[in-house]
């Protein structure tokens, strides 16, 4: 996970800020605001580790998590594209065809791990609030 993010801040960053020279701001900082589910998403694995899953906490920050993860890496594509057509007066379906075609190209690839990503915490999820509950000896 660390890996990840370094190579995102120190390679991709760098390369993404000189391949768009002046254009791009508004989609550049949507893209970092992505960032905001991150420290649910880490805080989510430590309970992990001394089996503390079934703790109001873990829910919690579960029901965080896919709140987070929804609007800042679901939702905030189509709201890109909204927000640039209302500020350039094109339509939602309109905006693919006036931004650059490697824009919409990189967003594809950006939201796709995000959707599956998405998928396997609902799975999760489902199947954390869908256990029965356990049964107490005594």
């Amino acid at each position: 996970m660390i890996t990840h993010h370094a190579v995102i801040l120190f390679v991709l960053v760098p390369v993404a800020q000189r391949l768009r020279g002046e254009l791009g701001d508004f989609f550049a900082g949507c893209i970092f605001t992505a960032e905001l589910s991150t420290p649910f998403v880490s805080l989510g694995r430590v309970p992990i580790q001394p089996k503390q899953q079934h703790t109001l906490l873990y829910k919690v920050n579960g029901i965080l998590t896919l709140t987070t993860f929804f609007v800042c890496r679901i939702r905030l594509f189509p709201f890109m594209y909204w927000s640039y057509g209302q500020q350039q007066g094109l339509s939602v379906l309109q905006v693919p065809f006036h931004i650059p075609f490697y824009c919409s190209v990189a967003n594809a690839f950006l939201i796709a791990p995000q959707i599956y990503e998405f998928s396997l915490l609902c799975k999760k999820a489902s199947q954390l609030f869908d256990a029965p509950p356990a049964k107490k000896d005594g």
